[in-house]
């Protein structure tokens, strides 16, 4: 199980979190949304050190927030 999957398991597992509300509002089956965002970042690939392909508002955005790296 990756890292991601258990994080999502442990924001299922709290009381009251964001993603709760996000699912009552929308009326989403929890179970089913969980399993589906794992399935989703299952799919990612895997051994990336560094995410080096900014679309160019994003990487503005970041510069601009101060959190660059370069």
């Amino acid at each position: 199980m990756s890292n991601s999957s258990t994080r999502l398991q442990q924001i299922l597992q709290a009381q009251d979190s964001d993603l709760h509300r996000i699912t009552r509002h929308f009326q989403l089956d929890a179970s089913r949304l969980a399993s589906d965002i794992t399935a989703a970042l299952d799919r990612l690939p895997r051994g990336a050190t560094s995410i080096s392909d900014f679309a160019p508002a994003v990487e503005e955005s970041i510069e601009k927030a101060g959190c660059s790296p370069h």
